[in-house]
């Protein structure tokens, strides 16, 4: 799937959720009571995928495991909160003879302060550090430890259109050692941006769709390298009727190039995921008036959900 064929899908899909003139969260009230709000989530999933460039092949399917959450404290139109996640995925398996184990880890501490109108949408500001640690071991071999960290700041933004749709985007500056890399001086920094839209199809039913781009560079002993994807994840969710407890599955499908020095190395990742998320402090009644009473989603995609540059790179060179 090409850029411009994202870029339609995206436009596409914010141009229909704006045109809906019902009338607005019905079911959500600004209060000036001050309370708690939050969710927990977790879920489990699988990623394949495959690079193209200097070697051309199949990457080995990994297994992937992860949990976030997100408290808030708001009062009337204004919200803190506090946010963290963590993202595991790896292979284990033998070839050649050989014992592999790839073991990623990744995830992020943060926040956001937003201001928010349950009738209109919101607008916020966020930042995290992205923390990432990579362990490969073979056998007859002590195994090695690669990890880095990122800083992550920006603004987002909701448009709630109707009772039935809900659309935003958001943009950020990332910047950091993704992973260490001896005295090669290894950095990255860019940009990383996505489109979103929540579609409601019933109080207890969801659809969503998200588009993300990142423009960067991996700057190694003094030389820029681009380092520019595109991502599509796309989601449903189903609220257990008269709880707080929901189930979702979804996937996910991202290509992104590394523009060597001899060759330019393109690694495609897809993923399928299923998982339970709970929320508390908020309203419950239905999926809208949790969303658009609730926490925003801090995480990144490029920098946590999917593999890391390290983890796909040293994938691509197994046997």
């Amino acid at each position: 799937m090409g850029s411009k064929t994202v870029t339609v899908l995206l436009v596409s899909a914010l141009s229909a959720g704006w045109s809906v003139t019902s009338a607005k969260a019905a079911d959500v009230a600004s209060t000036p009571e001050c309370g708690v709000a939050g969710v927990v989530d977790g879920g489990v999933g699988y990623e394949g995928g495959n690079v193209s460039g200097p070697i051309n092949k199949s990457l080995h399917g990994m297994f992937m495991g992860y949990g976030e959450t997100a408290m808030g404290y708001g009062c009337a139109n204004w919200m803190a909160q506090i946010d963290g996640a963590f993202y595991h995925d790896g292979f284990s398996g033998t070839v050649n003879t050989q014992n592999y184990d790839i073991s990623g880890n990744k995830g992020h501490l943060g926040g956001a302060l937003f201001w928010r109108d349950a009738s209109e949408g919101r607008l916020g500001l966020a930042a995290s550090e992205i923390f990432n640690n990579t362990h490969i071991s073979v056998t007859s071999s002590p195994g090695e430890d690669i990890g880095g960290s990122l800083t992550r700041v920006g603004a987002f933004g909701d448009y709630y259109a109707s009772d039935a749709v809900t659309v935003g985007a958001g943009g950020f500056y990332v910047a950091g050692i993704p992973f260490s890399a001896g005295s090669s001086g290894l950095s990255q920094s860019g940009f990383e941006g996505n489109l979103h839209a929540i579609f409601y199809v019933q109080d207890n039913i969801s659809l969503g769709l998200q588009g993300d781009l990142q423009l960067a560079n991996i700057t190694s002993s003094g030389t820029a390298h681009a380092w520019n994807g595109y991502g599509i994840s796309a989601d449903a969710e189903y609220l257990i009727p008269d709880t707080a407890v929901s189930l979702f599955v979804g996937g996910r499908y991202a290509s992104r190039t590394l523009d060597d020095v001899s060759a330019n190395v393109t690694f495609n990742d897809a993923q399928g995921f299923v998982g339970v998320k709970w929320a508390f402090g908020g309203p419950v009644s239905s999926l809208r008036a949790r969303d658009r009473s609730g926490t925003y989603d801090n995480t990144s995609v490029f920098n946590e959900k999917l593999p890391s540059l390290f983890t796909d790179d040293i994938n691509a060179e197994l046997p």
